[in-house]
């Protein structure tokens, strides 16, 4: 057999199994943003078949951080996004990296925008833990360092701009679940009637 003649030499087949295998979600969109090939991994990510994810254009993103960056390497230029992410085709809420690169056709024009996914989830949870949850708030609202809180109900604002209550907050961007009691001096305030058991 003729060594030039084994796929492994063979470009296309090359490409193919590196697609396909890759530990990452990946996309191809066209000139016009809409995907044209995906791999398994993106299916999972975005948590709808393949199927649904071909021919899903950018313009149907909601998240503005997510369509710029694509915009961005729509022009000729890399782009990086990361945060937060809810999926327009599956509605699954996740932690993501994007990594963004145009293709060029022979005459320099975009010929596409390769997608490279990462979901980042699992990471985060376990840099909260490590960390703790205090310093990991601090994180999520870089650069300012300050985490923006209604000084009337106390919901927290998101990187999305979205008000949230401190539960959800937590929960969503740290892992955290909340369980509620009531302080001694809540306690003596809400309830002045009722003494606590006094231990025997």
């Amino acid at each position: 057999m003729d060594p030039q003649a084994h796929p492994e030499n063979d470009s296309a087949w090359k490409f193919k199994t590196i697609f396909e295998y890759s530990p990452l979600a990946i996309m191809y969109t066209d000139p016009r943003g809409t995907i044209t090939a995906c791999n398994a991994n993106a299916s999972k990510l975005f948590g709808a078949p393949q199927e649904k994810l071909i021919g899903f254009s950018y313009k149907l993103i909601r998240d503005k951080r997510m369509r710029r960056a694509i915009v961005k390497a729509l022009m000729g230029k890399k782009s990086r996004f990361e945060g937060e992410y809810l999926t327009v085709t599956g509605n699954v809420r996740t932690y993501m990296r994007a990594n963004f690169s145009p293709g060029f056709f022979p005459d320099g024009s975009v010929s596409g925008v390769i997608g490279i996914f990462e979901d980042m989830s699992a990471r985060r949870r376990v840099d909260c833990l490590e960390r703790g949850p205090g310093e990991d708030l601090g994180a999520i609202v870089k650069p300012s360092g300050f985490l923006p809180i209604c000084a009337s109900c106390k919901r927290i604002r998101d990187p999305q701009g979205k008000w949230n209550p401190v539960e959800l907050y937590l929960k969503t961007h740290c892992d955290i679940n909340l369980s509620h009691g009531v302080c001694p001096e809540c306690s003596e305030r809400l309830y002045p009637d009722v003494q606590p058991a006094k231990a025997k």
